[in-house]
């Protein structure tokens, strides 16, 4: 391994990983990783030290079944580029060492084995927005900052304003949008085998992955003791469905602590549009019915 990353590094390649603003690793023909650049140091929360000479972990980079509402991982991907020698491009989740996931897009590119005797190939990482939103000129601005402490994200108070300031967008323009409603479950058991500090440490690392995923113009925060509210605008059903989805499969996807340290989250969403004749009430429990929908055994 060590002559194979010599060989690699002769041609320059890994180099020049040190020099972009993109998080950028190289990988060896058996998944080893021989550089991290410090962009993805940044993007990650792991040290180059920590990662090079080990193997991609399957953990790193997870996609999501919707069909399944689950995760899997991605080193699969990287496995074939090797073995056929052809750039891939994808979008994925990559997990944090804190425990938090972010959407991020993906793009390998093949270093050809006669550079130096092995084939290799760069990972260039860069983060996405979950919708490329452009605001209505009129939208209203809701500029209040009102966090909740332990999270950081809006409270509820201020989720609440936004949900009747778009409430009052649709009926005096049209403007479309729905709302989400994440209940986070496990948290109890975590505090009982690890600790309040290890469940709050978690509930911060769901409440980082569900900001991660909002869209700019979006407004996602704590709404209760164990869950969070988005209002997504200029949206449609089938997307808030699949942001439902994915932040089920994402909560399980927090790993504080460690898995193998038990006590894994799960969680329970729901989605539904506004539609004219709803008032901020009448919404709030259509969400919190499709969730008892979705929870119900079968469904």
């Amino acid at each position: 391994m060590v002559i194979a990353q010599e060989r690699v590094e002769s041609a320059g390649v890994s180099d020049v990983l040190d020099d972009l603003f993109e998080g950028a690793c190289l990988v060896g023909g058996d998944l080893t990783l021989l550089r991290w650049n410090s962009a993805l140091e940044v993007l990650t929360g792991y040290h180059s030290a920590e990662v090079v000479g080990r193997r991609c972990p399957d953990s790193l980079l997870l996609g999501i079944d919707r069909a399944q509402a689950a995760l899997h991982g991605l080193t699969g991907q990287l496995a074939d580029a090797l073995s056929d020698g052809c750039n891939r491009e994808f979008e994925a989740y990559l997990r944090h060492k804190d425990g938090h996931c972010l959407p991020a897009r993906v793009r390998v590119a093949v270093v050809p084995a006669a550079l130096g005797g092995t084939r290799a190939a760069v990972l260039i990482l860069g983060r996405v927005a979950r919708r490329d939103l452009r605001p209505h000129p009129e939208q209203t601005e809701v500029q209040d900052t009102s966090p909740d402490l332990l999270t950081g994200l809006p409270d509820r108070w201020l989720v609440e304003k936004h949900l009747r300031a778009s409430l009052s967008e649709m009926y005096r323009h049209g403007w479309s949008f729905g709302i989400v409603l994440l209940g986070v479950r496990g948290l109890c058991e975590l505090a009982r085998r690890h600790g309040q500090a290890a469940a709050d440490r978690a509930l911060r690392a769901v409440a980082t992955t569900l900001a991660n995923v909002t869209a700019p113009g979006d407004i996602a925060g704590r709404w209760g003791h164990d869950s969070f509210l988005s209002v997504c605008r200029d949206t449609t059903s089938r997307e808030i469905e699949a942001l439902a989805v994915d932040l089920r499969s994402l909560v399980a996807a927090v790993t504080w602590p460690p898995p193998r340290r038990g006590a894994r989250l799960r969680a329970v969403a729901g989605a539904t549009m506004a539609v004219p004749g709803h008032t901020c009430e009448s919404l709030l429990r259509r969400v919190a019915e499709s969730i008892a929908d979705d929870a119900r055994p079968g469904a």
